[in-house]
């Protein structure tokens, strides 16, 4: 997600730069610049995607053991992973409440 909030920065300050060429010139830079960046999120996503996939697997035969997470020696495993879920889709509540308060550029 860092990445995606580095790469919109990125593109939201270089966005001038491409103001003084042609239209065509800057979608030749842009397109690019573009399939680089979604190059890089489709390989985060498939990554997320794969985790997920393997929790769902083994999600009936879980077992404390089994959770991934620090908060283990604070809490039993399978709380701590219900804890990571739960923050982890309040994560992404807050990711498009953000968004959506964001008019897109023109």
């Amino acid at each position: 997600m860092r990445k995606y909030v580095l790469a919109l920065i990125a593109f939201a300050f270089a966005a001038p730069a491409f103001a003084a060429d042609a239209p065509a010139d800057q979608a030749a830079k842009f397109w690019p610049m573009y399939q680089q960046f979604q190059n890089e999120q489709d390989a985060i996503i498939d990554e997320q995607g794969k985790a997920v996939l393997a929790l769902a697997d083994r999600f009936a035969t879980l077992t404390n053991a089994d959770s991934l997470a620090k908060l283990q020696t604070i809490l039993p495993g399978g709380r701590a992973a219900r804890a990571i879920q739960i923050d982890r889709r309040l994560g992404q509540i807050g990711q498009v409440l953000l968004s959506s308060q964001l008019p897109l550029l023109h």
